[in-house]
């Protein structure tokens, strides 16, 4: 937990650094020292995110993105955007309670036979929980916004970070859901077929 606590501080630092230097932008004769500072909070944003998925931990991985979107909701004033934002931290909360159910609970395995056991609600035939539902919902806006030609390339790189680490926060929880639920990728395959 100690390691969650110091990357989200070192998100909510970077995430103000770079609203503070949104706003030097648009200030007259702060232009420059906006530029600096924006740059500066997106390179450190960036690193801790690798950071997150470097340690290939799923709660710090989420944590980080959900404290990251609360930041961006903090900062935002679109209410289109923060429509979208408001559904990123739903989907991401959501993420986090199945995440700790699967982990913390013995009860996952019957959970698991309330869900369909048709194709369109399973993936790889382990249930789309809302884990899988965030993490999808959440990859696409971050992709659509990816494919906004106003994005600077360390903007860009700080997306493409972040979408790198939903896939590996996914094949995490993927790996985890088959441990616990005694699926093993042999019997996986002999199901698809």
């Amino acid at each position: 937990m100690a390691k969650i606590g110091s990357i989200n501080k070192r998100i909510m630092a970077s995430a103000s650094l770079i609203a503070v230097a949104r706003d030097a932008l648009h200030t007259e004769g702060l232009e420059t020292l906006g530029r600096v500072n924006l740059n500066k909070g997106i390179a450190e944003v960036k690193d801790t995110f690798k950071d997150a998925s470097f340690a290939k931990d799923i709660e710090a991985i989420l944590r980080a993105e959900l404290t990251f979107v609360n930041q961006e909701l903090f900062n935002n004033t679109a209410p289109i955007v923060t429509k979208s934002l408001e559904a990123a931290k739903t989907g991401l909360t959501d993420a986090l309670n199945s995440y700790n159910i699967l982990v913390g609970t013995k009860s996952y395995p019957d959970a698991e036979q309330t869900h369909p056991t048709t194709p369109k609600y399973r993936y790889q035939n382990l249930p789309k929980d809302a884990f899988h539902i965030a993490c999808n919902s959440h990859t696409a806006r971050l992709n659509n916004t990816l494919k906004s030609t106003e994005l600077s390339s360390k903007m860009r790189s700080l997306y493409e970070q972040r979408v790198k680490n939903m896939k590996t926060a996914k094949e995490l929880y993927i790996e985890l859901q088959r441990k616990i639920l005694g699926i093993n990728k042999k019997k996986d395959r002999d199901f698809e077929r």
